[in-house]
């Protein structure tokens, strides 16, 4: 084997020099390794949160999240638990099966591992002003994670009577057998209970349940609690399926881990497969799989640690980091066997070229990280955080690059890593030649390469001015998913699961009681009746706030 002494400039080099220093302390560095690794799967499973609610994709400081945040505290949270519930709602035995669930979701108990602020308003409910007491729904105490709950069997009715006004439970008294269809009738009339929590034929039911601000696995948790509870209800004339914001960020957040772990299952498959062709030895494969897999899981570690939280948005950055990682440790890979072809020692090898491609690597990597640090500047916070996190996680693939490969590639003694001895043309570089032929060589040639790039940037510019802004969170599930299937459900039948909540505050000492407020309420409830949407054609269904 020749012993082959590099040129001066290149022993100089920085890379060169700390790939010497690596592998001369190559298990302590892999023991540096271990432990950021287990830092950072410490801060993944103590510190990371998964947040893919709707007001994470508003602009730093929006007035519109101000606003429901006043509204929240004055009104309660709107994010809700929506069971609903299919069958023959106004029959005898549909109705005392309806009480036993509404009873059994009011005790939910669950010893919470993040408690949050318990202090959500019992004055009213988003959307449910017109149900709402100073005492507040239900006998939820004991202990129960739910603030509030609402269905036919509490709901509270305003009726009029010989002395006025009276306020009481719907089914105070509960309707006797022979009194269902009149009771039916009652309720159909009442357009405060119909599309609210039953619908015009008498199909479909729904109940509330509010809980307390919960996070992280709490949410999870109580998701499945409430699932929990109403299978044991499920029945052919009693169906049950779960919507509402609450049930949907926990379904996002499910799909989001799922598709992660299936990316990263897939791509480590295809990793395996494209990079044990190419170099034809087991370190050649754990090389960079290793360089992806540390890149993913440090970049997740410090998400964690500066809080920043895993959403739609920074679901990407698996997929991103894969493609960094593989394409630093392949560039490197390629030419270490390159140089072991041309006869270098192991150790020379990996340390030539940690020099030739450390500082081409550094570059387009210095180039990745402003480019996603640039996301700063954008008005979206969770672009924002996926623009910090990216730029992270591309500076952790450069370092691993220059650190665990070369300790991974110093444990090979013989194997050229799939390249032959005879310097032939393999290929990628028959693929290189090709390529070169036919955009050089001749003036036409030359010209027809360029002519047919700036027809394709032409109808790149085309299509960029034709792209419009999207944000539909029911579009992220696939096809055929139980809550997307809900949630048609209720659009179809009951109030509707896309909701505006306008917040109208009073300047009269009178407030809200005002004649004029009460009058101006009942046009704005007119005008937003009569909305026409014109390009889509839809239009208000129902209004569940105002007075």
């Amino acid at each position: 084997m020749e012993t082959h002494t590099p040129p001066e400039a290149i022993q100089r080099g920085l890379f060169y020099r700390w790939v010497a220093i690596v592998l001369r302390f190559r298990f302590l560095s892999i023991l540096g390794i271990a432990l950021i690794s287990a830092l950072a799967v410490y801060n993944i499973a103590t510190k990371m949160r998964l947040d893919n609610s709707l007001e994470t994709f508003t602009t730093e400081g929006s007035k519109a999240k101000e606003i429901l945040e006043e509204f929240r505290s004055e009104f309660g949270r709107d994010s809700v638990f929506l069971v609903l519930i299919e069958g023959d709602v106004f029959s005898e035995a549909f109705l005392l099966k309806l009480k036993d669930l509404h009873e059994q979701l009011s005790e939910i108990q669950l010893s919470l591992e993040e408690p949050g602020d318990t202090s959500t308003s019992s004055e009213g409910a988003a959307g449910f002003d017109d149900v709402a007491d100073e005492s507040g729904w239900g006998e939820e105490g004991g202990g129960t994670i739910v603030d509030e709950i609402i269905s036919l069997i509490n709901f509270r009715q305003t009726r009029s009577s010989q002395e006025g006004i009276s306020v009481g439970e719907l089914m105070d008294p509960w309707p006797e057998k022979a009194q269902l269809q009149e009771f039916r009738k009652t309720v159909l009339n009442d357009k405060q209970i119909v599309k609210k929590f039953v619908d015009a034929d008498g199909r479909y039911t729904t109940i509330m349940v509010r809980t307390q601000v919960l996070h992280g696995k709490d949410k999870i948790r109580a998701y499945d609690a409430v699932q929990e509870i109403y299978e044991k209800y499920k029945a052919d004339d009693f169906k049950i399926s779960l919507g509402g914001l609450s049930a949907l960020n926990t379904s996002l957040n499910r799909v989001m881990l799922m598709d992660m772990k299936t990316l990263i299952i897939l791509s480590w498959i295809s990793m395996t497969l494209i990079m044990g062709f190419l170099f034809r030895h087991i370190l050649g494969v754990i090389g960079p799989l290793s360089i992806v897999l540390l890149s993913a899981l440090w970049t997740a570690g410090a998400m964690a640690f500066f809080d920043l939280p895993m959403t739609m948005m920074s679901n990407m950055l698996p997929a991103f980091l894969i493609s960094v990682g593989v394409g630093d440790s392949v560039h490197l890979q390629s030419l270490y066997r390159d140089l072991r072809r041309e006869g270098l020692s192991n150790q020379q090898a990996i340390l030539q070229a940690a020099a030739l491609t450390g500082k081409p690597i550094f570059f387009t990597t210095l180039t990745t990280m402003v480019g996603l640090l640039s996301f700063r500047f954008a008005s979206v916070i969770p672009i924002q955080e996926m623009g910090m996190a990216g730029a992270i996680g591309v500076f952790v693939a450069f370092a691993l690059t220059l650190t665990i490969l070369p300790v991974l590639l110093s444990f090979n003694k013989t194997s050229l890593f799939g390249v032959k001895r005879e310097a032939n043309n393999d290929f990628i570089q028959k693929l290189v030649t090709l390529a070169d032929q036919i955009s050089a060589g001749t003036k036409g040639r030359r010209n027809a390469v360029i002519a047919i790039t700036l027809i394709c940037c032409g109808g790149a510019i085309i299509g960029a001015n034709s792209l419009r802004v999207w944000h539909n969170p029911m579009s992220w599930l696939p096809p055929g998913n139980e809550l997307k299937e809900t949630f048609k459900t209720i659009d179809s039948h009951l109030t509707g699961t896309s909701n505006i909540q306008m917040l109208i505050e009073s300047s009269s000492p009178h407030g809200m009681k005002d004649l004029e407020i009460i009058q101006g309420l009942e046009k704005l409830e007119a005008y937003a009746y009569a909305y026409v949407d014109a390009e889509t054609g839809k239009r208000i269904v129902k209004d569940i706030t105002s007075l």
